[in-house]
């Protein structure tokens, strides 16, 4: 199983924060990322806060994983894109054309791929856009500045072979055809520093209350738009539960998550999540 997150960009609530890395960049990134990712460093410096801060984020900017041909890099691709993007709009300027068919319209909608923001599909839109120009015959709608003239079979050849170049390295790299629309789910798991008898912390309805959850919110993160699920543990016994008696959808929720801590955590191990009636403990059996 691989996983998704190369490197992350810093929006403004980072601006404390200092990032060394051996490469100058316009941004501030935490690159390098791996499945798991271990931040080290003194109490009371930073490192709860650094991750609420990444907990909170609405829409992730971030440079994906993928598995690209040894010599290529997404800092490369991007570039690619960059150079097509340059080619066409330097052709049309040079020709005297503000905009032809709403080519330069519709190149000017795609966002860069420095890097993607959750939610976007930047890749496939380049990638759509590349195959309209490739099958490009004449041009209709054309504004251009007046005095000046242009040879259309020119530009449209000389379109077609930008977009044969672009197209010709993108299909080297058969894993971004792949690349989905990301949305991400937010996970944050906050540290349980109370020693509180949590046997007395209950509902009338005898179920825990998750005094916890209640309280990180309260403290962190009050803006119910930029809120992350949040992840205490303190009803995972209940909520195993609650999967394991009910229907076949909920059932296979356990499946795929003992799939995934067998796979991630246990080195293909089986695993079996056990809520015993007896017992307020979930039990946990592997092998």
């Amino acid at each position: 199983m691989s996983h998704h997150v190369n490197a992350i960009i810093l929006n403004e609530h980072f601006e404390r924060y200092t990032v060394k890395s051996a490469q100058t960049r316009p941004d501030k990134r935490l690159s390098n990322l791996s499945k798991i990712n271990v931040f080290v460093g003194a109490n009371n410096s930073g490192k709860s806060k650094f991750l609420r801060h990444l907990a909170g984020i609405e829409k992730l900017q971030f440079v994906p994983h993928l598995n690209l041909p040894e010599q290529w890099t997404w800092e490369m691709l991007a570039q690619v894109a960059v150079a097509f993007r340059d080619n066409v709009q330097s052709l049309l300027t040079s020709q005297g054309i503000d905009d032809a068919d709403g080519i330069l319209q519709q190149l000017a909608s795609i966002p860069e791929l420095h890097s993607l923001l959750e939610g976007t599909a930047p890749v496939a839109q380049l990638l759509t856009f590349a195959e309209r120009l490739s099958k490009l015959t004449s041009l209709g709608n054309v504004r251009h500045r007046q005095g000046r003239g242009y040879d259309a079979q020119t530009v449209i050849k000389q379109l077609k072979q930008f977009t044969n170049t672009l197209l010709t390295d993108l299909r080297r790299l058969p894993d971004l055809e792949k690349i989905p629309e990301y949305r991400f789910t937010k996970l944050y798991t906050p540290t349980l520093r109370g020693l509180r008898n949590l046997d007395t912390e209950k509902r009338t309805t005898g179920m825990a209350e998750d005094i916890y959850c209640k309280r990180t919110i309260a403290d962190y993160f009050s803006d119910e738009k930029c809120r992350p699920e949040i992840f205490t543990g303190l009803t995972l016994y209940q909520d195993i539960q609650k999967l394991l008696l009910g229907n076949l959808s909920a059932r296979s929720k356990i499946l795929d998550f003992e799939w995934f801590l067998s796979k991630m955590f246990f080195e293909n191990q089986p695993v079996a999540l056990i809520p015993k009636l007896d017992s307020d403990v979930l039990d946990i059996k592997i092998g």
